[in-house]
């Protein structure tokens, strides 16, 4: 199989690379290395382009290669980012999913998934299914609502593609370039520094990143239609949890952290984010695989 991966030297990106890779197919990168992330290394059967989305060189280069699969992950995704620059947020990510489908008519690809996000949901008590409302609260989750239209749109059009959102909930793991919540509690940690968090109760869906690049795969199989899959564990885990857990796998379980809440941190509008991925297992049998605490350990290891 030939693949086309948007965002392909990003931190999912290069999860999934690497599988389509080990797995035998071929891959194309499109990235333009915005954040930091090393270009991908030389590989046989593996093209990268150094472009931004909407590119000349991008275009041309994705017509030659013709690919069976497109995987369009490029995207602005850091919240307090896309909150300051929506501008440039919606152009990336909704102009740049418009650009991706654009190409598709042309190339007429058997499968088009799409990472869309748990941000389309407002919080819930309950576990949030694909039924469930939109409700997005930032600038962030209104791009994403409008590419899950956009890909809706395209799969009308061509009912013989198999087309797929996936709701990504908190991916976390390695090569994060995004000053994230996971990466900023450890290097507090191990730095004996007095935590600085902001609400500590509200409940997210931590799904690891190779876990979230093999659903990504799952979804590029299976017959033609359009569906959302919503990608996450279905476990729901506080600030407070989360800690606990990573000063025991960092070795330092013996001294309990101090924990300082920041004003500027507290959200008045919070709650509970937590996945029903029933769907996604039902349909494509992925399941997944990275427990919290064995995440944590490896990420740990990885910085130390």
């Amino acid at each position: 199989m030939r693949a086309l991966i948007t965002g392909g030297a990003g931190f999912i990106g290069s999860r999934l690379r690497a599988a389509l890779l080990d797995a035998g197919h071929e891959a194309m990168v499109i990235d333009d290395l915005r954040l930091g992330h090393p270009q991908p290394a030389p590989h046989e059967r593996l093209r990268v382009v150094i472009d931004s989305l909407g590119g000349d060189a991008a275009a041309d280069a994705v017509r030659a290669f013709a690919p069976e699969a497109v995987f369009h992950l490029a995207a602005i995704h850091y919240i307090p980012y896309t909150e300051a620059h929506p501008e440039e947020t919606w152009q990336v990510n909704v102009d740049g999913t418009a650009w991706v489908l654009k190409l598709c008519e042309d190339i007429a690809p058997r499968a088009v998934v799409a990472c869309s996000s748990a941000a389309v949901y407002g919080f819930s008590d309950a576990p949030l299914h694909e039924d469930s409302p939109f409700a997005p609260r930032g600038v962030y989750g209104e791009t994403k609502v409008e590419t899950e239209r956009l890909l809706g749109s395209f799969a009308a059009a061509h009912p013989g593609a198999r087309v797929a959102a996936a709701r990504l909930f908190n991916v976390y793991g390695p090569g994060d370039r995004n000053p994230h919540l996971m990466p900023a509690l450890m290097d507090q940690i191990r730095r004996g520094e007095t935590i600085k968090v902001g609400n500590t109760w509200p409940k997210r869906d931590y799904v690891h990143v190779n876990d979230a690049a093999a659903a990504l795969l799952r979804l590029s199989e299976g017959p033609p239609g359009y569906a959302a899959y919503n990608v996450g564990t279905g476990i729901g885990t506080s600030v407070t949890s989360l800690i606990d857990d990573l000063v025991s796998v960092a070795g330092l379980s013996g001294r309990s952290a101090q924990c300082e809440v920041d004003s500027a941190r507290v959200r008045a509008d919070d709650g509970h984010l937590v996945s029903d991925s029933s769907r996604i297992i039902a349909d494509t049998g992925w399941r997944p695989r990275v427990r919290l605490r064995d995440g944590l350990a490896w990420l740990v290891e990885d910085v130390a």
